[in-house]
């Protein structure tokens, strides 16, 4: 199917570009926020950046195929999200090798999936 973009201007490459925009002036604007909200979750500093940089990449990813009314707010749902979901695979992977030592049992062991 074609679209007319007369008709239809959120479909122009300049709608798509202004999304992107804002999301990275929230981005810049909110970094060190962000840095220390995800700081709550983990201690090291490679983990805070990784965290940090996967959020702001989700999130233009996000932001390329849907409207973000709230870009502030949305990046910190994200990396709230992606830092709970790296802290379960941390806790699993610490679950698996209390297993393989004898001190946990073999079904506290199953390894969760992530959704993606």
């Amino acid at each position: 199917m074609r679209v007319d973009r007369k008709r239809h201007p959120e479909h122009t490459a300049l709608a798509h570009d202004v999304k992107p925009a804002s999301l990275t002036h929230a981005y810049l604007a909110s970094r060190s926020a962000l840095s220390r909200y995800i700081a709550t979750f983990f201690v090291e500093r490679e983990e805070i950046e990784d965290t940090l940089q996967q959020a702001y990449l989700e999130a233009l990813v996000a932001a390329s195929k849907t409207e973000i009314r709230s870009p502030r707010a949305f990046l910190f749902r994200v990396a709230r999200n992606i830092a709970l979901n790296r802290k379960t695979r941390q806790n699993n992977c610490g679950a698996t090798k209390l297993a393989s030592r004898g001190h946990l049992p073999a079904a506290a062991c199953t390894p969760k999936l992530a959704h993606s």
